[in-house]
């Protein structure tokens, strides 16, 4: 949370000593996404439950490079995306791109794999290269090399100078673009260790990663000692951290809701982790029992009512209060952007938009009326001409 110091202002700069003011808070710069699919953006819109504590999409699984580029002489096809994107515009705020290039073989396009180190090597950047320089305005966040804790098959051709290069084109086509390293796991014990090696092993031979993102099905008990440890781990190389493809299952909607909700609570306190993107949230979308969070109507499941009501009324800050003699009103609140709005005492109302961001320090917002806005409230107040 933040510290917020609200400084309420007449229209002639002076304090508004007892103005009431009421704080609204509009969205979350915690990042809460699912799959961008036509019917979820709809949802959104229309504030259905669940959907409605959404502020991020995935463009996944429509990044997968065999699909954009199935032949070595075809052109990278992004309208996909492209469509995508322009209709998530306004829905929400972030947009994740997913996995540009894993290091899983299946994974990668058969004529990529065909060609000499050489080939491939120039292939690879080419790749990044297009897909960050073209999407990088639009998108917050690029998994660049995916699927490394079981597979290294850029690393098997090219060594790791292969790697590094990959990520410096990509750093050279938008140098602003959020460049992660994505890990299948990291959320177990044996996982995060095995993590913490493959990170290690990157970038101390410099290889310019800016963030991680683990991807995750956790099923059975999640034990809230074992998350807190794995994030604190996950967070501790100085690396913004994600959560993507969350699945979290259990013996039961019950049991599945309580595993949600201890990973959910550790990933919202941990300083590091940016946000999490569920895999999918109807029940056809997922794979791991009882993960869902709507059911076959569209209505919250169990779990799907743990994320409805920890965004939309735990983690969601509401301020009332009355300006102090200086016209200061301090509150602590949760990062993200404010509605508030403000009447003083000469009957003038004044309005403001505004973000809070994560800070240690302090942050200050001054509200005060246009003129024409003081005015209008005077003669609202004004008795009527006999």
């Amino acid at each position: 949370m933040t510290r917020l110091r609200l400084i309420v202002l007449d229209a002639d700069e002076r304090p508004a000593e007892d103005a009431k003011l009421r704080l609204t808070q509009i969205d979350h710069d915690f990042r809460l996404g699912a799959p961008c699919e036509p019917s979820t953006l709809s949802r959104i819109t229309e504030r259905k439950p669940v959907y409605r504590r959404l502020t991020a999409i995935s463009l996944e699984p429509m990044t997968a490079w065999p699909e954009l580029q199935p032949a070595a002489d075809a052109p990278l096809t992004l309208q996909p995306v492209d469509r995508a994107l322009d209709a998530s515009a306004g829905v929400v705020r972030f947009v994740r791109f997913g996995a540009v290039v894993s290091a899983d073989p299946a994974k990668l396009p058969d004529w990529a794999l065909r060609l000499e180190p050489a080939g491939f090597a120039q292939a690879l950047d080419a790749h990044a290269k297009a897909v960050v320089g073209s999407l990088g305005p639009k998108v917050d966040g690029f998994d660049l090399y995916a699927d490394v804790l079981a597979h290294r098959a850029v690393e098997d051709r090219l060594g790791l100078a292969g790697v590094r290069r990959m990520f410096q084109a990509a750093r050279f086509a938008r140098p602003g673009a959020a460049l992660n390293l994505r890990v299948e796991g990291g959320l177990t014990a044996a996982q995060s260790t095995a993590l913490g090696r493959r990170v290690e092993g990157l970038t101390g031979r410099l290889v310019p990663i800016q963030g991680l993102t683990l991807a995750q099905r956790l099923t059975g008990l999640v034990q809230q000692e074992s998350i807190r440890r794995a994030l604190e781990r996950a967070t501790s190389y100085g690396l913004p951290v994600t959560l993507a493809e969350i699945e979290v299952g259990g013996a039961s909607p019950i049991a599945a809701a309580v595993n949600l909700e201890t990973l959910l609570r550790h990933a919202f306190a941990t300083p590091g982790v940016e946000g999490v993107y569920f895999a999918g949230l109807a029940a056809q979308d997922i794979t791991t029992p009882h993960a869902a969070l709507v059911d076959g109507r569209g209505e919250p499941t169990p779990a799907g009512r743990v994320v409805d009501e920890l965004f939309g009324q735990v983690w969601r800050s509401e301020v009332q209060a009355v300006a102090d003699e200086v016209g200061n009103v301090r509150a602590r609140v949760f990062a993200g952007r404010y509605h508030a709005v403000v009447e003083l005492p000469d009957g003038s109302r004044s309005e403001a938009w505004f973000h809070v961001p994560v800070s240690p320090t302090e942050q200050a917002v001054v509200i005060q009326p246009r003129p024409f806005e003081a005015r209008r409230g005077a003669e609202a107040a004004a008795p009527a001409s006999p």
